[in-house]
């Protein structure tokens, strides 16, 4: 069988395709020239778009939220994610889209249906200091999948815990210092308010931490429900003729 007669995986095809534009320079394509290579293999322009639109997913990062005062000095207080599906999902896909939900995040809530949107929310007294939602709402013959948590409950513990606690605390060894050992008791504010800066520090560098060790599941969240989200309208609507 001559090279030509071979056949290839259609992960072989892939890996093909992909060193073969790395060695083509200058090799940047539209959407439309991608698709009539596409054509000319047998492969249908919805399944390229399809296609465009789930790299495209893959490369968005978390939309910044509105900067603050407290976010500037204490950290992110809200993460937010948002992908964009093309096609309109309907309230039957929405125990799909919950237990897609629930699969990821090891935490209870509950789900409600305003007008034709989906809101689902984890419940603060099971989840602690974890306050996630996840909203699907169909528009202009889309589908916005937003996920987003609200860190001011962890902020509240973090901050409250260690300054009030450890800052507090602080003046157990500072007065003693001060007036026993150095006999300066005019050094104690002093003493005392790089203690509670110091406390501060390490509060913001736990909750920024904290904060992005959990983006990680969110963004997997937002990417996982938006990609069922697209599957579901595609197996809702009809066979093209």
């Amino acid at each position: 069988m001559t090279d030509d007669d071979q056949r290839y995986s259609e992960d072989e095809v892939a890996l093909i395709l992909r060193r073969a534009a790395e060695l083509q320079p200058g090799s940047a394509m539209s959407l439309a020239e991608i698709e009539s290579v596409a054509d000319e293999a047998g492969i249908e322009p919805a399944l390229v778009r399809r296609a465009a639109d789930e790299v495209a997913l893959a490369k968005r990062e978390p939309t910044p939220a509105p900067a603050t005062l407290g976010s500037r000095a204490f950290g992110p207080m809200r993460v937010v994610y948002e992908r964009s599906v093309p096609g309109t999902a309907t309230p039957a896909m929405w125990p799909d889209i919950i237990g897609e939900v629930r699969r990821h995040l090891s935490m209870t809530g509950t789900a409600e249906e305003i007008g034709k949107e989906l809101i689902w929310s984890s419940r603060a007294r099971d989840t602690e200091t974890r306050q996630v939602r996840v909203i699907v709402t169909p528009r202009a013959g889309r589908t916005l999948v937003r996920v987003e948590e609200h860190n001011g409950p962890l902020a509240g513990g973090l901050y409250g815990g260690i300054i009030g606690g450890a800052g507090s605390g602080g003046l157990g060894w500072i007065l003693p210092v001060c007036i026993a050992v150095l006999h300066m008791p005019i050094l104690i504010p002093v003493l005392f308010a790089a203690w509670v800066y110091a406390t501060y520090l390490l509060s913001r560098t736990i909750f920024r931490n904290v904060v992005a060790n959990r983006q990680p599941q969110l963004r997997a969240l937002s990417d996982s429900v938006a990609e069922l989200t697209g599957e579901l309208i595609e197996s809702s609507e009809p066979p093209a003729r």
